[in-house]
């Protein structure tokens, strides 16, 4: 019986407590910088092309309450 292996989800957990409602680049699994929206975080001279941008949600969502492991 093969064991199902679980990947780290794309965004650190930190970002849900540090910066819900806002938006977040990330690079290699980490917080590189973070803004209001998100064309002020695609001027952020921290952040490469190459960065994905992610908007936190607000706490009050469904998805933010998904259970912790």
């Amino acid at each position: 019986m093969a064991t199902a292996e679980l990947s780290k989800p794309p965004v650190p957990q930190e970002a849900f407590e540090r910066f819900p409602g806002r938006w977040i680049a990330l690079r290699d699994g980490a917080i590189i910088a973070d803004a209001a929206t998100e064309e002020e975080l695609r001027q952020d001279d921290r952040v490469l092309p190459t960065d994905a941008p992610f908007r936190v949600p607000e706490a009050s969502t469904h998805f933010y309450r998904a259970r912790r492991a």
